[in-house]
């Protein structure tokens, strides 16, 4: 999302903004885009108040000038896509390599955007609250899957009931379950499934296969076999008809940039499995927080309170900071999360053992 999201900028820019195709940028372009997107003007900036459908004529590229983490997203994504196009013989230079900049995005994540074991008993509170309906017990298995296994929204969303089998240790298969996983690089992980985590998945495909039944939407999605089954799915046809609108908006933004670059490329989005898609997670985990806001009584003017700036990657650090608090092994831990280098598994781990420092120096402090 993130890769697609910078290259339709960099594509609004090349045309509106300079008059040219993509493939005449060239590396005194690429860095005057560089140097506008950390000043844009007005007109590319979104009112926070105004209608943000793509469709809307209020819409706009930004919300404001990028951070360092966001160039080298941007810049990461440029750079990839010229570097295929290069390979492909379209192109013969690639004008965004010297602008891609240091991994800074995983090496400066802020772990602190995690709950506490204070924050987890609001979350408790707020849930066991909520009327007892297939909704709900699917919110169970979204909280659940990722904060007790760490999966990443987009891989959470990916995942089928394919993906999920019995752990094999030495050659013989054992009562254990795990999750396949193919994250970020298309690298493959195995992360285990609390047995909490399998039961509430379970609960949430029995209610689907209810619904399939009887429902009307959902009828298209009853032939699928149980392992092509989407881990987390749509319940009714208010969630697939707010999907449909979004998938309108984005082929709308396919017909603008398909002579840029080839339609193989763009992302399927024909939702075939009734699969849940990563803005609706998005949504109902942000409603949700804000139930929690409630029952937290944050105050209604603290932008910065916990869950009224708390997304679904919160679980991820959650999961990531609970592990090396309770003594996981730094390399298990490393596996368990999909990441590329241990430096990144290791900011978790320094993380605790600062919060530890802090809590002694605390219990010992002279009065």
């Amino acid at each position: 999302t993130s890769y697609r999201r910078a290259i339709e900028r960099l594509i609004l820019w090349a045309v509106h903004e300079r008059g040219l195709a993509l493939s005449s940028l060239t590396e005194l372009d690429m860095q005057d885009f560089k140097d506008f997107l950390c000043s844009p003007p007005a007109h590319w900036v979104q009112d926070p108040k105004a209608d943000r459908w793509r469709k809307a004529s209020t819409w706009r590229p930004l919300k404001g000038p990028l951070n360092e983490m966001s160039l080298n997203v941007t810049f990461a994504a440029v750079s990839a896509m010229y570097s295929h196009w290069m390979e492909s013989q379209y192109t013969t230079l690639n004008p965004a390599r010297k602008l891609i900049g240091r991994r800074s995005d995983e090496l400066t994540m802020d772990v602190k955007r995690s709950f506490t074991d204070q924050d987890m008993d609001v979350i408790a509170r707020t849930f066991e609250k909520l009327p007892d309906t297939p909704a709900k017990r699917r919110l169970r298995a979204i909280l659940l899957l990722l904060e007790l296994a760490g999966l990443r929204r987009e891989e959470a969303c990916n995942a089928t009931w394919g993906d999920v089998q019995r752990v094999r240790v030495d050659g013989n298969l054992t009562d254990n379950m795990c999750i396949e996983v193919i994250g970020k690089g298309n690298r493959q992980r195995f992360v285990p499934l609390h047995e909490a985590v399998l039961a509430a998945l379970k609960v949430h495909l029995q209610d689907r296969k209810e619904l399939m039944a009887k429902g009307k939407k959902l009828q298209k999605f009853k032939t699928i076999p149980d392992k092509k089954q989407p881990l987390l799915g749509v319940l009714d046809d208010k969630w697939i008809q707010v999907h449909d609108r979004r998938l309108d908006d984005q082929a709308a933004i396919e017909d603008q940039v398909v002579e840029e670059f080839e339609r193989p490329a763009l992302q399927d989005t024909v939702n075939k499995t009734g699969g849940l898609s990563v803005q609706l997670v998005y949504l109902i985990l942000k409603e949700f927080f804000k139930q929690c806001s409630n029952e937290a009584k944050e105050s209604v003017t603290d932008d910065m309170a916990t869950f009224k700036r708390a997304s679904t990657h919160w679980l991820r650090h959650t999961y990531g900071s609970h592990s090396a608090a309770r003594g996981v092994p730094q390399e298990m831990l490393r596996a368990n999360l999909g990441h590329e280098s241990l430096a990144t598994t290791l900011i978790y781990v320094r993380a605790e053992k600062a919060r530890k420092h802090r809590a002694m120096q605390q219990a010992f402090k002279a009065t």
